[in-house]
């Protein structure tokens, strides 16, 4: 006669699918946080960056006319060695013959500004704010 217990064939059960789907789910959890830190971070080294190359630009404006760009967008700084990516906005948002403030920020990410002014180093905080 016949063996009436029961047979597995080969398949997967819920319990191991569920398992399964847990495990990728908390890897998820753990690792997403740690890829926009670096993104930030990677963001905020470019925008510290392009601060960096507006400064000098300023001073090698500065050295030629004995006085800083004072104007919003600096145009004439590109002139100069100031060399932007494509999605970063800096403009100068005052100067005189003796100093001057820069504000860089991502276009993607308005809400993060940074500043740098004549002779200081780069502040996480808007011009204004200084």
């Amino acid at each position: 006669m016949g063996d009436s217990s029961p047979t597995r064939l080969g398949g997967v059960t819920l319990l191991e699918t569920m398992v399964v789907l847990s495990i990728i789910g908390i890897t998820l959890t753990l690792l997403i946080p740690n890829f926009m830190w670096a993104k930030n971070s990677a963001r905020d080294g470019e925008i510290s960056a392009a601060l960096i190359r507006a400064g000098q630009a300023q001073e090698r404006y500065a050295s030629r006319y004995e006085r800083y760009w004072t104007a919003g967008q600096p145009q004439d700084l590109f002139d100069y060695g100031l060399e932007l990516p494509a999605d970063m906005t800096v403009y100068v948002v005052n100067a005189d013959a003796s100093t001057y403030c820069i504000e860089a920020f991502a276009s993607s990410d308005g809400a993060r500004r940074f500043s740098l002014a004549a002779g200081e180093a780069i502040h996480e905080v808007p011009c204004a704010e200084r």
